[in-house]
């Protein structure tokens, strides 16, 4: 199964050293750009060692204009934005922290697009 992640799942999970949850149970992560670029400007070295794990994939996001409107309407960073917008293009689960804390802005933001799964 694979998953799309945003970065704060990924470095929390990596500073308390239990990464290796997310592969174990999917196998595969994959990240838009956006994630890796605050990987990449993470101060933590574990975090920035993220981008060397070979199950966890970046994939290009094709609709901007989504992640766009989640960063204007919901308030979100461009990593959390992207990578839901990317887990309804893709029909993945996602594991993002503002979806927890906030899964009524899931169901608003399908509007009809795609269904996804939270973990």
């Amino acid at each position: 199964m694979i998953v799309v992640s945003d970065t704060s799942a990924l470095s929390n999970l990596a500073l308390v050293n239990h990464l290796w949850l997310l592969e174990s149970i999917y196998q595969t992560v994959i990240i838009p750009e956006a994630v890796v670029s605050e990987l990449k400007a993470a101060s933590n070295q574990t975090i920035s060692d993220i981008l060397q794990l070979d199950w966890i994939q970046t994939q290009s996001l094709n609709n901007l204009q989504l992640a766009n409107q989640l960063q204007q309407d919901r308030g979100l960073d461009a990593g959390e934005a992207s990578a839901i917008a990317l887990a309804l293009v893709c029909q993945s689960p996602a594991v993002s922290a503002a979806l927890r804390s906030r899964p009524r802005d899931l169901r608003s933001i399908q509007d009809g697009l795609l269904e996804c799964q939270l973990i």
